[in-house]
C-alpha cells in the first residue's frame, strides 16, 4: 500500500505548508487523441466526496480515526477549507 500525500502530516501548519500539484504540472496534450480512440464509449470521472480525497490524502488508516476524535481541527480543515 502506498501512503497518501499527508499521510505524516502532524498539525495544521503541515498541511498548510504542503505543496499542493498545480494543474499545469500535467501533459493533456495526448488526452484528446485517447478520447477519439473510444468515440464509441461514454467517459466518466470517478467523482469522490469530502471524506474520499481526505482520506486518499491522509490514508484511511490515519484519516477516518482522526475524524472520529474529539479534537477535528485537522479533519475539519483537510475537507472543508482552502488549505492556503
Amino acid at each position: 500500500m502506498i501512503d497518501g500525500a499527508l499521510a505524516d502530516a502532524q498539525s495544521l501548519d503541515d498541511l498548510r505548508n504542503y505543496v499542493w500539484p498545480k494543474i499545469d504540472h500535467l501533459d493533456y496534450s495526448g488526452l484528446s487523441a485517447f478520447c477519439d480512440r473510444f468515440a464509441d464509449r461514454g467517459i466518466a470521472y470517478d467523482w469522490a466526496d469530502f471524506f474520499q480525497r481526505p482520506s486518499n490524502a491522509r490514508g484511511i488508516q490515519n484519516f477516518y480515526p482522526q475524524v472520529t476524535r474529539i479534537d477535528t481541527d485537522f479533519s475539519r480543515v483537510l475537507m472543508f477549507s482552502k488549505i492556503r
